[in-house]
């Protein structure tokens, strides 16, 4: 047994979170990319049934850009000249 607990791998920390409903769960960062999410099952129906669901979600990156500010005008690009015709010329 104690070659098995000296083989673990560490996979990441989870943090006791609590949702806008109430109900609570564990959260962590699982690679760059993707974060665990541990819940309680509230669909347990007996013994068989896990106590807890484990998820993996795509992580969302918080837009830290501030996209309040005004966007500068464009240079406006020089008119292009009218070619003139020969028959335009008045003399």
């Amino acid at each position: 047994m104690n070659d098995q607990v000296d083989a673990k791998i560490k996979l990441t920390g989870l943090w006791k979170k609590t949702a806008s409903n109430g109900n609570v769960y564990l959260s962590g960062p699982l690679s760059g990319s993707s974060v665990l999410m541990v819940f309680p099952n509230t669909r347990k129906n007996g013994e068989r049934d896990p106590d807890y669901l484990c998820y993996m979600y795509p992580r969302v990156k918080k837009d830290t850009e501030d996209k309040s500010f005004t966007q500068q005008p464009q240079e406006q690009a020089a008119p292009v000249p009218h070619k003139q015709n020969i028959d335009d010329i008045p003399f």
